[in-house]
């Protein structure tokens, strides 16, 4: 997933994306709104060290939770067929929060790995 972030050079991120008329699709948003969460993540790792707290972003694949019970019936059945169950959902926060050791400070999980 890629998004092209028009509004990156803004001074207040957040105030600009949070105006209606720069709203756009509701995807590239979702990715807009993914790529801040890396940074994010990524900046608080840097402000701390694994030894006060390990900080870990991760990316439990798609869940079938009811997130898009208002969306198009499309997404509805991919959640259906191909999310996981929210329990499964439940055990990769899990593994995100406590199973991973410092070796993942400041990395991307993707689906319990390591990614890039």
């Amino acid at each position: 997933m890629s998004t092209p972030f028009k509004k990156q050079n803004t001074e207040n991120i957040l105030e600009e994306l949070n105006k209606k008329d720069v709203f756009g699709s509701a995807m590239d948003r979702y990715s807009v709104t993914k790529l801040l969460n890396v940074v994010w993540a990524r900046q608080l790792a840097s402000q701390v060290s694994a030894g006060e707290v390990i900080v870990n972003f991760f990316n439990p694949g798609s869940l079938d939770t009811g997130l898009h019970r208002d969306g198009k019936k499309t997404i509805q059945l991919f959640d259906r067929f191909i999310g996981r169950k929210p329990k499964e959902g439940g055990r990769l926060v899990m593994d995100a929060a406590l199973a991973k050791g410092s070796n993942t400070h400041g990395k991307y999980l993707s689906e319990a790995k390591l990614a890039k």
